[in-house]
């Protein structure tokens, strides 16, 4: 039985190393395009919400509401709970679904910042993820979030006590933070 599963390790081991090099950078590429659809989601989203492109979501519209203490959040349309399952999964992936949820875990600086252009938006957001740890998943080790997704990398970063709600006032930020670039 040992020698058994020795053999498929060693199989296993010889057809990933024979992996032609466009594929492995390929998959070096996989995740950070994971990270950046997302931060494209956000920014689209948030454009949404200044009017910067029409709002063209099926459901009537994607609705923000300001909360005392959480700052500016938005609401996700609810959703028929018996939908068959292919329905559901194609909602969990659009825009009006990923958009408000990507937005909703960002900390309120970020989502507060009253922004003028999409650009100075971005460069609020690229700020933000420049504390974002970039942990992709690895085969055969084990990972400490769910996933490299934003929501699963700053559930983590609560979760050990690193999430700032507040800009750092480090090198990153000498001065006050405008959101300005």
């Amino acid at each position: 039985m040992k020698h058994m599963q020795l053999e498929q390790s060693k199989q296993t081991i010889n057809t990933s190393s024979n992996m032609s090099k466009s594929g492995a950078q390929l998959m070096q590429l996989l995740v950070p395009l994971s990270t950046l659809m997302e931060k494209l989601s956000t920014t689209h989203f948030r454009s949404i919400l200044n009017n910067f492109v029409p709002n063209l979501s099926n459901n009537s519209a994607i609705k923000e509401k300001t909360n005392k203490r959480r700052g500016k959040l938005c609401e996700l349309g609810n959703y028929n709970k018996r939908a068959p399952t292919r329905v559901v999964t194609q909602r969990m992936t659009s825009i009006s679904y990923r958009g408000p949820t990507l937005f909703n875990v960002l900390p309120r600086y970020v989502r507060d910042k009253e922004c003028s252009s999409v650009d100075q938006f971005k460069r609020v957001l690229d700020r933000f993820l420049t504390n974002v740890p970039d942990q992709p998943k690895i085969p055969h080790y084990s990972n400490r979030a769910l996933s490299n997704s934003i929501p699963d990398q700053l559930a983590l970063m609560r979760a050990d006590g690193n999430f700032m709600d507040s800009p750092p006032h480090d090198t990153l930020y000498p001065v006050p933070f405008t959101g300005e670039g």
